[in-house]
């Protein structure tokens, strides 16, 4: 018996799953740029922020404990750039693992495109995504250590500098342990293990021996 229109296997009800996949598909990817745009933009923020308040606290008289206020903007923007890569690798997740496996029970004609979360080049990535973590890691806390630093040795040994001392060294610390974790978390349940001696769930395909004849043949 024919498939009607709009039920199960008919291609209207096809049709409407492939553009309910393709729009999750947009949809997420969306999401996922704008929030590497803004987990990559909070850094250079902290940045000017920081020499903004280096500047005041140096350049003005007995402004000198502004300096213990960066390690709390710093612990601000790691808490920032933490929540978006957990989203971030969620997502990716997501369009690897659920969103893929609805791909593979469409009834399509030919092979699928390998998208860029299984693909071969994205695991190789692994290295460049531990670098920027490093690198993330050096900028944010380096400017703390050094107001910290700079406080100290221009207030001495005294209440107020003891305190911010230990606070600032406690929301640094803080700061690279959510940045170690986030890593952590995301090796352990967002990184995609695929088996590199398994076939991908869609091959290009192969040219035939035809195909390629014909290819390779002059224009007549």
């Amino acid at each position: 018996m024919a498939a009607v229109d709009g039920a199960p296997g008919s291609v209207a009800a096809t049709d409407v799953r492939v553009q309910l996949l393709v729009t999750y598909y947009q949809c997420a990817r969306a999401e996922i740029v704008q929030r590497v745009a803004n987990r990559d933009a909070s850094v250079p923020l902290f940045l000017v922020v920081s020499g903004a308040v280096f500047s005041v606290a140096l350049g003005t008289t007995n402004q000198v404990g502004l300096l213990y206020v960066i390690p709390a903007f710093g612990l601000g923007v790691s808490l920032i750039y933490s929540q978006h890569d957990h989203v971030i690798g969620a997502i990716s997740r997501y369009l690897a693992t659920e969103y893929q496996e609805q791909v593979k029970a469409l009834p399509l004609q030919g092979a699928a495109p390998i998208q860029w979360d299984l693909s071969i080049e994205r695991r190789g990535l692994k290295s460049g995504f531990r670098l920027r973590i490093a690198t993330v890691t050096v900028l944010v806390t380096l400017p703390q250590a050094v107001a910290v630093t700079l406080a100290d040795l221009r207030l001495g040994l005294s209440p107020a500098s003891i305190l911010g001392t230990a606070g600032g060294a406690a929301t640094i610390l803080f700061g690279v342990l959510i940045q170690i974790w986030v890593e952590i978390r995301r090796q352990r349940f967002y990184e995609v293990t695929v088996d590199p001696n398994i076939a991908p769930y869609f091959r290009l395909p192969t040219p035939t021996a035809d195909a390629r004849a014909g290819a390779a043949a002059p224009p007549a």
